[in-house]
């Protein structure tokens, strides 16, 4: 049985954490057995054998799990091979749990990829598990190039990004954003995080979603709700909505509710490249809701949203500065 040091240490990895498969669990046995008919290989003795105690203390856990007799010729060298593999695989997943208290930033050993979308633009990201993302104008995903064994984790650093993540049970699909955390095996949804926002969204397009902060459990989630996060008060409601409403933005629509001054400079800046500012302190107060395209002039957005809200405007279309009055 030809296996090597790696794939010995993550088939007894993953039995220390009863997540064998059955074809895994008889590779397993199946490499253990082999012994009986080969010498053992120096490479797997290696230096990697531990005391005879600690092999003692690890048989039970060992026996009872694998598929083998309890007593076997030359077991001394098993005993201290998969106890010492065993010790390593518990040391490793306990050192996962520490880490899942920190933030994804903090991994060693990992290479991250990070992508920023510019105003006007919008990027779409295949992970190597299959799962893809779409990122709205402005914003910025952090990713690693290859998941850990345990969950894949990405972090939208700001902005806007739909998600469809490919199913699968053992290893959970997890979203920082802002210190909120949207966890799923498999489904598609959107969070929307930009800085100018005092709340993020999270929506659900299908399947089931888990929103999480500080470690507690806020809502779980089905296709056409959504959790609005107060981040100021750090408290949520959740809604019912319209997926396609949510998602209105990967066809290009805009859809501004209810958003102050910032979040409109935020869209216009994000969007179409311009800056937005003004010498009115009556328009800071201003509330803006409408819907636009990104493909739309921007003389033609700004038409709309003073017709709408009764203000004027002027344009630098050379410093891209637009003045609202």
């Amino acid at each position: 049985m030809n296996l090597s040091e790696e794939q010995i240490r993550y088939l007894i990895e993953k039995h220390a954490t009863d997540q064998l498969t059955n074809a895994e669990q008889n590779l397993l046995d199946e490499w253990y057995n082999s012994f009986d008919q080969a010498p053992i290989p120096d490479e797997v003795l290696g230096g990697s054998l531990i005391s005879d105690s600690e092999s003692d203390h690890l048989l039970k856990k060992i026996h009872t799990n694998i598929n083998v007799p309890a007593q076997k010729n030359g077991n001394s060298w098993w005993l201290r091979i998969a106890a010492s593999i065993l010790i390593a695989g518990l040391t490793a997943i306990l050192g996962f749990y520490i880490y899942k208290t920190t933030t994804l930033t903090g991994k060693a050993s990992v290479t991250f990829t990070t992508v920023t979308v510019e105003p006007g633009q919008m990027k779409s990201v295949a992970l190597a598990d299959g799962s893809k993302i779409w990122l709205n104008s402005g914003s910025k995903l952090k990713y690693p190039t290859v998941f850990n064994a345990s969950e894949r984790e990405v972090e939208l650093l700001e902005g806007e990004a739909f998600f469809d993540v490919k199913h699968d049970d053992k290893k959970p699909f997890i979203v920082h954003s802002k210190g909120l955390v949207t966890q799923v095996l498999g489904t598609s949804f959107n969070v929307k995080a930009y800085s100018y926002q005092s709340s993020i969204q999270v929506s659900v397009a299908t399947g089931k979603v888990g929103v999480l902060y500080n470690k507690k459990l806020l809502e779980f989630l089905i296709p056409d709700q959504q959790i609005n996060f107060d981040l100021n008060k750090h408290s949520s409601t959740k809604v019912s909505t319209k997926s396609s409403v949510a998602k209105a933005w990967m066809n290009g629509e805009i859809m501004m509710d209810q958003i102050n001054f910032t979040g409109l400079q935020a869209v216009l800046q994000n969007t179409y490249g311009y800056k937005l500012q003004t010498t009115n302190s009556n328009t800071v107060k201003l509330h803006f809701t409408a819907t636009v395209k990104r493909n739309d002039r921007i003389t033609d957005v700004m038409d709309m949203l003073s017709n709408i809200n009764n203000t004027t405007y002027s344009i630098n279309n050379k410093t891209k500065t637009i003045t609202m009055y």
